[in-house]
């Protein structure tokens, strides 16, 4: 078994006539990575495959993201020069070829004492195929654009490990050590930890430990909230450099430094650059509220500004009370907790009162006006000029006396740290400024809506937010499921399913004898091939035999024969079924109403209590075309997708909303994006408008709630005559964007 590197910290007290405390251990990290069980495939190469079971801790499910590694480049290498499971080297990171790295899309994060720790084993030449003076490195830096080299001048931590046993720090490019720390490779390479106490301090303290030898160094500038970055200085084509067992102590999977926004008119910079001053594994839109407990209607845009030239890299609020939301809701982990901090400054240049604050709201309504005392508020915390810090619940202070503390140069480093966030009781925890408190909330808080927002009471003071931080958000609340359509359709088109396990939950399947060639018999094995609960069985054939689907009809077999035979075979597979596919688009192919109850009520009566088959969902696509009001749909159906690969947003709004009317809101629906060029793609042209267009299906998602799964279509699909089937090696793009988006979907907890 790998070993995960847990870096252990030992407390004890030696105090005259008092026993010693106990020796007590750091918590586990928040995130680890073991590497194993990744795909190492073409077009990528294992990086972002079957996170949810290679990496641990509350923050799984952390993405990341090629950079050059060079200070020659800003661009990477190809993608096979940073692979995940590489038969070679298995269960590791590998680095090969040439200089490369790789980023970590969620920043490392503090604790509330102000440290973290990350550690892997990295190994520069196992096979010494390179030089002595090569090396395998760990960075921390301060922005998210790195090109991931160790001396670059943004690396405000940079460390190498050499194949002869010398590790160096740097601090923007200027090594810190004179000489050396120097140790002795191990039988897998080199234990590496690093250890910030103090990392928002003027001067951190760096502890490296390699092997078992350890330096301290003060670094001399702040690294609070680095993105961390993974390299090797590869000097030759024959060698590699490898990295196990990564552990990181904390990370936020969202985070906001509000940097680099233009401050203009009419957006006033909150939505503005958020690629570049969010963590890259979500990017989250604000929307501006009123801010007051008497109205709904948000004052001007101006109120709420970002990255203005008076307040650089904050999110300022000035000339009245106003408040934002974070659009994606805050999200608990496996251990049902979060964790939300920021620095706040309610009134930095002194225009205002003692008492004006700024606040931070937990709210389970979208619709909240973000004032700190409204009922929906279920967590309202203010922090005031004067130090004095305030818990709310729906309008009631929850102190009896403020918790007090004393502004820093910067304002009021502010932590809420909730428990158990969907029982009866929730803890939660305030820190500001080193003060703490812990107050049980007395109603369950589990996925609540991020309001910041301020009372500034005249129209010369300014209250400013400054590094946003929550550990985990769900931008799409709704979305349980992603797939594709046709992982296993026809023989000829091969079974895709190990291609897809790794970062996708929702598997088209058909094990009937192919449409084209009925010779070829039922696969039934196939289904073992599956996940658990995870393959969308297709069972179209069993009531409509190809045969009989021609000249614009397609009569349903009355005796129902073959759908009772197909029943049985598949029940020995059921554990792997997540729903059950009706007949595919049947108004196009001829299916009659009446047919389509048919087969409808069928497949329910099957699930039946004692027939020991299902229950399980049942799914129907319908073309475009047939969503509208005469289209008729079964009561027993619970999900209903459409395809339209040519949609845009406007499209895709109206398709959802006619879905939702037509079902009375009562039923989940589901999308087809379009994975490569067609003809059917329309406007979706080239492989860059496949690209982007899954946002657009994403975004959908989040607008309609009733959305359950996303399954992509186009690769494996001979969908038009005469075309061959496409590989997701010919779409690199777009399916490194599917597998992120997968993974924002299958690993959420």
């Amino acid at each position: 078994m790998k070993r995960t590197l847990l870096c252990l910290t030992l407390l004890a007290s030696c105090l005259t006539a008092l026993p010693a405390a106990t020796a007590t251990a750091a918590a586990a990290p928040q995130l680890t990575d073991t590497f194993d069980r990744a795909r190492d495939t073409d077009p990528t190469y294992g990086l972002n495959d079957s996170l949810g079971v290679r990496q641990g801790g509350t923050a799984r499910g952390v993405t990341y993201t090629r950079v050059s590694g060079s200070w020659t480049s800003t661009n990477p290498p190809a993608p096979y020069y940073s692979q995940v499971n590489h038969s070679d080297y298995p269960g590791k990171l590998a680095f090969a070829l040439g200089r490369s790295a790789v980023r970590l899309d969620a920043p490392v994060a503090p604790d509330v004492n102000d440290a973290y720790t990350v550690s892997a084993t990295v190994d520069p030449d196992p096979k010494l195929r390179g030089t002595p003076g090569d090396w395998s490195s760990i960075m921390l830096s301060r922005t998210s654009g790195s090109v991931g080299y160790v001396t670059s001048a943004d690396v405000q931590l940079g460390l190498t490990v050499a194949r002869n046993g010398e590790v160096q720090l740097f601090r923007a490019g200027t090594a810190l050590w004179s000489a050396p720390l120097t140790t002795t490779r191990a039988d897998d390479g080199f234990h590496v930890t690093i250890a910030v106490t103090g990392a928002s301090k003027a001067d951190p303290s760096v502890t490296v430990t390699v092997n078992g030898a350890t330096r301290t160094t003060g670094l001399g500038a702040p690294i609070a909230r680095p993105y961390l970055y993974l390299g090797a200085y590869v000097s030759n084509d024959k060698q590699v450099s490898t990295v196990d067992d990564l552990a990181v102590s904390r990370v936020s999977r969202f985070a906001d430094s509000f940097d680099g926004a233009k401050d203009v008119d009419p957006g006033y910079g909150l939505n503005d650059s958020l690629a570049g001053r969010q963590a890259p594994l979500f990017n989250e839109k604000y929307t501006r509220v009123s801010g007051n407990w008497y109205s709904y209607d948000p004052p001007a845009p101006y109120y709420s500004q970002v990255n203005h030239s008076d307040y650089p890299g904050k999110l300022a609020f000035a000339l009245g009370r106003s408040a934002v939301r974070l659009d994606a809701p805050v999200a608990p982990d496996v251990n049902d907790a979060y964790t939300v901090s920021a620095t706040v400054d309610p009134d930095p240049k002194l225009r205002g009162t003692p008492g004006d604050w700024s606040s931070i709201m937990l709210s389970r309504a979208a619709d909240s006006t973000g004032y700190v005392t409204n009922g929906n508020v279920q967590l309202g915390l203010t922090v005031a000029r004067n130090g004095e810090v305030q818990l709310f619940r729906a309008g009631t202070a929850l102190w009896s006396a403020p918790l007090t503390t004393t502004r820093a140069d910067d304002g009021f480093h502010v932590t809420i740290a909730v428990t158990g966030a969907s029982k009866a009781d929730p803890s939660v925890t305030a820190t500001v400024n080193g003060a703490t408190r812990t107050t049980g909330l007395g109603a369950p808080i589990a996925r609540p809506y991020l309001y910041l927002g301020a009372y500034v009471s005249n129209d010369k003071q300014v209250s400013t937010v400054d590094d946003l931080a929550v550990s985990r958000v769900d931008p799409y609340p709704g979305l349980e499921y992603y797939g594709y359509f046709a992982t296993r359709a026809l023989k000829s088109w091969g079974n895709h399913l190990p291609e897809v396990t790794g970062f996708a939950n929702l598997h088209w399947i058909s094990v009937s004898p192919d449409w084209n060639d009925p010779t070829t018999g039922y696969t039934v094995s196939e289904l073992a091939g599956c996940p658990p609960h995870s393959c969308a069985l297709y069972v179209g054939e069993e009531f409509f035999p190809p045969s009989t689907c021609v000249n614009g009809t397609c009569p349903i077999d009355p005796q129902q024969t073959r759908w009772k035979k197909f029943v049985e075979l598949v029940k020995p597979y059921q554990d792997r079924i997540a729903t059950i596919y009706l007949k595919d688009e049947p108004q196009v192919y001829g299916v009659t109403n009446a047919d389509l109850q048919t087969m409808a009520g069928a497949v329910k009566a099957s699930m039946a209590p004692g027939s020991g088959f299902g229950p399980f969902p049942i799914m129907l696509t319908l073309a475009s075309g047939d969503v509208n009001p005469a289209t008729y749909i079964p009561a027993e159906v619970d999900w209903v997708g459409v395809d339209d690969y040519n949609a845009d947003a406007a499209r895709l709004d109206h398709l959802l909303g006619a879905l939702e009317r037509m079902t009375g809101g009562a039923k989940r629906t589901y999308l087809f994006p379009p994975t490569e060029v067609a003809p059917y793609t329309g406007q979706y042209d080239t492989p860059a408008k496949i690209e982007a267009v899954q946002q657009v299906y994403f975004d959908a998602a989040r607008k309609h709630p009733s959305v359950i799964a996303i399954m992509n279509f186009g690769v494996w699909v001979e969908a038009t005559a005469g075309k061959p089937i496409t590989y997701p090696n010919q779409i690199p793009g777009v399916w490194a964007a599917q597998e992120r988006y997968g993974n924002a979907v299958t690993v959420k907890n």
